[in-house]
């Protein structure tokens, strides 16, 4: 007898679940398939981030072997060619090493506009930026009027 109650509740129980599947079950699937595509999507655009980061380190670490054998001219070029092609830090720091090399070779103007571009780029660390507009105005103090040079 007892064997006749189990397998009742059983069915009630199968019935319940097929019914629970039949209303529910599209959802579950659309959420399985959206932490299938999401986590895809993730693993996807983290691969890509870090291989231009390394692109990005690469060019940077090629604009300096270039500043420090003495082609200024060259490795102006190529840190104005990352600073362009990047974003974020890469580019802040691409700009600040252009603009010293400016300043190095005697254009204080434009190492002062460049300092000023950095400056302004609201993308940069703030840190980045800060140090930007020190350098700016250290390349013009010589020009700045005293009320000027207290801003």
């Amino acid at each position: 007898m007892s064997d006749v109650f189990q397998e009742v509740d059983e069915e009630l129980r199968r019935d319940k679940a097929a019914e629970l599947w039949k209303r529910y079950g599209n959802y579950v699937l659309g959420a399985a398939i959206a932490v299938v595509v999401g986590t895809a999507g993730y693993v996807v655009w983290r691969d890509y981030d870090r291989k231009q980061a390394i692109a990005h380190s690469t060019a940077f670490f090629d604009a300096a072997i270039l500043s420090g054998s003495g082609d200024s001219a060259k490795a102006i070029s190529a840190f104005d060619t990352l600073a362009q092609g990047s974003s974020g830090g890469y580019a802040a720091l691409a700009r600040l090493r252009e603009a010293g090399l400016k300043a190095g070779a005697g254009t204080r103007d434009a190492a002062a506009a460049t300092y000023a571009a950095v400056a302004a780029d609201g993308r940069a660390p703030q840190e980045l930026r800060d140090l930007a507009r020190l350098l700016a105005s250290l390349q013009t103090v010589e020009k700045l009027s005293p009320g000027e040079l207290d801003q």
